[in-house]
């Protein structure tokens, strides 16, 4: 008997597949998912997506635009990451979706690590949506926006500050110097206020070299309110641009007024005579 038994296994296996894969047919998972729209409901209904059989997530992703509700939406994206999603798929998929599924990709996409995760996040900066682009920057480890510096460093004179802001600090802090232009065309082309105009300025004095240089000059220049051009002063003494020399002397020989500005140029071109005589200026 025990024999017949083990003869019939492969069978009773084959059935068992059979049974098992039925569970990913539309009439099965339709009502389902559309279950998660009811708040009561929904934990049992997250219950069994979560055993669904192998292959479950490429089924589970198509359902994804589904649900009404952002809470049930988020609860079918959890349910995805259950089954081990691929991250290329992920990211085909965001190239076309709407913002609301794009969001859920990028928070599946957060699940496989920051690394995995970036072939999604790239996609999704360049969707169509500013919620979406966002959130494809949104928590990037320092090691990996420098990693990818190339797709990453334009985002710096993107005129979303919440796109650009996550991405300064780490750029700057490694002195960056690719970052110079984003942070120039920044300057010129987006309306920025006061207080990050002058992070911006400070930025380009720490990074020196002459494009940064000739990016301060112009917004010294330019610039109306006195506390930028006493940054601008300070950027340029701290890049030690000797070209700036002629600016600051005109500055700092002012007979009336002058204020603060006078002071930051009569200062600067004390470092610059030092940097000259050092031999470190640019």
């Amino acid at each position: 008997a025990r024999e017949g038994e083990v003869s019939e296994l492969p069978a009773r296996f084959e059935v068992l597949g059979q049974l098992m894969g039925s569970l990913l047919s539309p009439v099965v998972l339709e009502p389902l998912v559309a279950a998660l729209d009811d708040e009561a409901r929904a934990p049992d209904v997250l219950a069994v997506l979560r055993f669904l059989p192998a292959g479950a997530a490429t089924t589970l992703l198509s359902w994804l635009p589904m649900p009404e509700r952002p809470a049930a939406r988020r609860a079918l994206a959890d349910a995805v990451v259950a089954h081990g999603p691929a991250a290329e798929e992920l990211a085909e998929r965001l190239g076309w979706a709407d913002e609301e599924t794009a969001l859920e990709l990028l928070h599946v996409a957060q699940s496989l690590g920051a690394e995995a995760s970036w072939p999604v996040r790239k996609v999704g900066l360049g969707h169509p949506s500013p919620a979406v682009r966002r959130a494809a920057v949104s928590n990037l480890p320092r090691e990996l926006i420098l990693k990818h510096r190339a797709e990453l460093v334009p985002l710096l004179a993107s005129a979303d500050a919440d796109v650009r802001g996550p991405l300064f600090s780490p750029f700057i802090a490694a002195k960056e110097l690719s970052a110079v232009a984003a942070l120039g065309t920044l300057l010129r082309r987006v309306k920025v206020d006061d207080t990050e105009r002058r992070r911006v300025i400070v930025a380009l004095g720490t990074l020196g070299g002459p494009e940064a240089a000739g990016v301060l000059r112009q917004e010294y220049t330019q610039a109306k309110d006195e506390e930028l051009k006493v940054a601008c002063i300070n950027a340029l003494a701290h890049a030690g641009d000797e070209k700036a020399r002629p600016l600051l002397e005109e500055a700092a020989g002012k007979l009336f007024g002058g204020g603060e500005a006078k002071k930051a140029a009569q200062a600067a071109l004390k470092r610059l005579d030092y940097l000259k005589k050092a031999g470190a200026g640019t």
